[in-house]
């Protein structure tokens, strides 16, 4: 059965920032009119570029190489949220007994070493962990960055994560005013009448 379009962890970041008036900054007003653009029938081509490509492509052999150094996981299936069953959920990557694994290949060299240099993280993958610890219940998260260009000593980088609970507090109460302004706007548009002469 198919699903109905939702929020889901790697976009919930678009939904932290807020403006100086309203729950959210601008991208994230424009996030929740995609969602409830998908949810009334509206198709947005997916992002096919090499960076999107590379990604896909490259996350298996990572998981290969993290089972070959001993990380024991499972690949994640879909989890919906309690809170928001109708509205919010997502799939990690891997799952461990005690964590939740996001592998991220970047195509360029500068992302990966940031990350292996300087332990440096995205502040959306943040948020995306942070979800997905929430959803799945674990409280920590395994960041890989992998870039299979490089022998893995440097090509494959793991950085520890913390379930923070302020920040998936926060993240609830956005998800909430989201999903209230969501339903208003599908009400608005689901009552839009065709003009007539």
């Amino acid at each position: 059965m198919d699903r109905k379009p939702i929020f889901s962890p790697s976009g919930v970041h678009k939904l932290l920032g807020k403006g100086k008036k309203e729950y959210f900054s601008q991208e994230g007003i424009s996030y929740i009119y995609e969602v409830v653009y998908r949810r009334l029938g509206g198709e947005i081509p997916d992002i096919n570029t090499f960076s999107v490509n590379w990604g896909k492509e490259q996350e298996q052999e990572a998981k290969k190489v993290l089972r070959g150094l001993g990380y024991e996981f499972v690949d994640g299936e879909f989890k919906a949220s309690v809170e928001f069953p109708d509205w919010f959920g997502g799939t990690c990557d891997g799952l461990g007994e005690d964590f939740i694994l996001e592998i991220k290949c970047p195509s360029t060299y500068l992302v990966h070493m940031k990350s292996v240099l300087d332990g440096e993280i995205n502040k959306a993958y943040i948020a995306q962990m942070q979800a997905y610890m929430w959803l799945y219940d674990k409280p920590r998260a395994l960041f890989v960055s992998f870039d299979p260009r490089l022998p893995h000593a440097a090509g494959l980088h793991v950085i520890e994560v913390p379930r923070e609970e302020d920040s998936i507090e926060f993240m609830k109460e956005q998800l909430g005013h989201a999903i209230e302004y969501a339903e208003e706007l599908l009400t608005r548009l689901e009552n839009v009448k065709l003009p007539t002469l």
